[in-house]
């Protein structure tokens, strides 16, 4: 049975927090029945370059994976750093779903 997973990027995604984010992103990919993902980002008040990367790295390892990953409420924080670093296109930032 397919399944949608929302998963809540924190508020404060820095560094700090990529190890605790990857593993349960990484979770999601290794689960069987989670065939969509929706990266909620709605409360995302500050990222930098490593959240950034990670998203990244996650965005791309899902389609190996055979996962769909959607967006959902994107901040203008994220939108705006995204833009800054040049990752909007390759996040698919206008891939969004409410």
């Amino acid at each position: 049975m397919s399944q949608i997973s929302v998963f809540e990027i924190p508020e404060r995604f820095t560094i700090a927090q990529a190890q605790q984010v990857y593993e349960e992103l990484n979770g999601l990919l290794e689960s069987e029945e989670v065939e969509s993902i929706v990266l909620d980002a709605g409360e995302v008040m500050k990222i930098d370059a490593a959240g950034l990367q990670l998203l990244l790295s996650f965005y791309r390892t899902a389609a190996k994976f055979h996962k769909s990953v959607q967006w959902r409420n994107p901040s203008n924080e994220m939108i705006d750093c995204a833009a800054i670093l040049g990752v909007s296109k390759a996040l698919a930032l206008d891939n969004t779903v409410n």
